[in-house]
């Protein structure tokens, strides 16, 4: 048998060797602080189940078997800044510093690096304030030189669609996916993320470098925090990168399995910055953002990346037309 076949075959058994007990698999929820049906700012979730850096020393809030289901709360793009009185002045004086605050991470019992993290999407709806937001903030989005200014659209939403007072006439029906959703990299790949990034950034590229201002949680990647800097620094959410992130695409709707490679034990996955629709590519800078909830199933699939798997990929082929 050719060396190929050895490592597919081992991988098989493996993988049939880690199948998730269907029978015994449970519901866990990952949730976050609300008052008056809102989220609470990240960097004052009492619950400790928010965090707006990757790093792989962030400390799991929650454990899961594979074939759970895990249910989690999550906050908008930013933050929650804005509300249905919200105005331009309000988006140019948006902090940036707490973009993609992010519910997590979970650790899944059984993974390790070199396997992957399956993560099927079942369910994404609407926080309980029914509310999104679309903005344009300066300086940042593909066409922030055509589009300078700041200005804001604010919907309500439900389960027909997305309407606006700032847009009468318009009506978004609900294409909801997870903005960012990822797993933790591990040191050599934070410190390769780093590297490459801070070479774009001295370049002239448009880069958001290592922040501790506002970063959470604090200890870890605030001011003063164990990995505020050095070579292996806490990284914002934007870029997307080889443990996902700030994908933004638009068909990782609910029926869709997304699979990421495992950098660290238990993967530590985490999500949030979800979009209740988007068009192709967040061209002003934002979808229409909403807190959330999103319902996921967790499997491992052991061995995989063995095989070469080294960045996300996306499962949707049973759903006609999502991706050809």
């Amino acid at each position: 048998m050719s060396p190929r076949r050895l490592l597919l075959a081992a991988a098989l058994a493996a993988a049939l060797a880690g199948a998730p007990d269907l029978a015994s698999a449970k519901t866990i929820l990952v949730p976050v602080t609300l008052v008056g049906g809102i989220p609470v700012p990240c960097g004052a979730e009492r619950l400790g189940t928010c965090h707006n850096r990757w790093h792989f020393a962030l400390h799991p809030v929650a454990t899961a078997e594979p074939g759970d289901t895990l249910v989690f709360q999550t906050r908008d793009a930013l933050d929650n800044q804005f509300n249905r009185t919200s105005t331009a002045a309000t988006v140019a004086a948006a902090n940036l510093n707490r973009v993609h605050p992010l519910t997590g991470p979970v650790f899944v019992k059984g993974a390790k690096p070199g396997d992957v993290l399956a993560v099927t999407i079942e369910k994404i709806e609407p926080g309980p304030d029914r509310f999104g937001y679309t903005v344009i903030v300066p300086g940042f989005g593909f066409l922030r030189d055509v589009f300078p200014n700041p200005a804001i659209v604010r919907w309500d939403l439900d389960s027909s669609g997305a309407v606006s007072r700032d847009m009468p006439g318009v009506r978004v029906p609900m294409n909801g996916f997870t903005g960012t959703i990822g797993v933790a990299l591990g040191p050599g790949e934070t410190r390769v993320a780093f590297q490459r990034e801070e070479q774009l950034r001295l370049a002239g590229g448009f880069v958001l470098p290592p922040e501790p201002h506002d970063a959470v949680p604090v200890g870890i990647c605030g001011v003063g925090g164990s990995f505020a800097g050095g070579p292996t620094p806490c990284l914002r959410t934007i870029p997307p990168r080889e443990n996902g992130g700030n994908m933004d695409v638009k068909q990782m709707i609910a029926g869709t399995t997304l699979l990421f490679p495992c950098f660290v034990d238990g993967c530590l996955l985490s999500t949030g910055d979800v979009h209740f629709a988007q068009g192709d590519g967040e061209v002003s800078g934002t979808a229409i953002e909403m807190n959330a909830v999103v319902t996921v199933r967790v499997d491992v699939r052991k061995g995989r990346a063995a095989l070469g798997f080294r960045l996300p990929e996306i499962e949707g082929k049973k759903i006609p037309g999502l991706l050809k």
